[in-house]
């Protein structure tokens, strides 16, 4: 058992040491490239080491926004969004262009998110493989969750008038989802929960599970045991 932890010991030691000049050299490098690039792009440089699971393993980046007034929300959400798409540079001539677009159609959503007054979502989580298997093949996997069917229905309605209003002005409108599927493809569903969800939280002090006594309803924000807050974690 001793060895256990003194490998535990030495390897966290390690990776604490090793991280002082890799951060020393990718942060600035993160920020001048960052600063050179269009305001649409950015790099990023982990800070810290994550997991080695294998060469089979493709690795992305996610990409996860809340809104604030989301941590309000008292009940449950009943409405989940799932699309993926896979776009292949190779596969024809407009590859390159299919993915560009691809990229350009989850910008705009996700501007829609920030600049109109979303009501009822309550979490939206965007994963990019960049490379899978080593091909040129690209996959976007994107998960909004929303209170309900109808809050999520009024935001695509407002996207739809504010695209038709930019393109009767003479301005770009949104790029349709499916374009590019020479390249690629795209597969979108809309689920509800067939049961009711439970919510759950973590004491701060005790660290003791904090559960909400019924289904549906947001975990209380205090522990019954010692007092101590939750860490107040979102329901997605």
């Amino acid at each position: 058992e001793w060895e256990l932890g003194l490998r535990c010991l030495w390897d966290t030691v390690r990776a604490m040491v090793l991280s002082l000049p890799w951060n020393a050299l990718c942060i600035p490098t993160e920020m001048l490239v960052n600063f050179i690039l269009p305001r649409e792009l950015r790099v990023m440089g982990l800070s810290t080491p994550v997991p080695e699971l294998g060469e089979k393993v493709d690795y992305g980046v996610a990409v996860y926004t809340a809104p604030a007034q989301s941590q309000h929300y008292r009940g449950a959400p009943q409405f989940f969004e799932c699309r993926t798409r896979h776009v292949d540079e190779t596969a024809s001539e407009d590859g390159a262009a299919a993915l560009q677009r691809a990229w350009n159609t989850t910008g705009e959503a996700w501007r829609a998110y920030r600049e109109l007054d979303v009501k009822g979502l309550v979490a939206n989580i965007v994963c990019f493989f960049p490379n899978l298997g080593g091909s040129e093949m690209v996959k976007e996997v994107q998960i909004a969750c929303w209170q309900s069917s109808a809050d999520a229905a009024a935001l695509h309605a407002r996207r739809r008038r504010r695209s038709e209003a930019r393109r009767d002005a003479g301005g770009h409108a949104e790029v349709p989802v499916a374009a590019g599927l020479a390249s690629g493809g795209d597969v979108a569903m809309q689920l509800r929960p067939r049961c009711e969800v439970k919510h759950q939280d973590r004491c701060k002090m005790c660290h003791r599970l904090l559960e909400s006594s019924r289904a549906g309803v947001r975990a209380p924000g205090k522990c019954r045991a010692c007092g101590g807050k939750g860490h107040g974690y979102a329901f997605f």
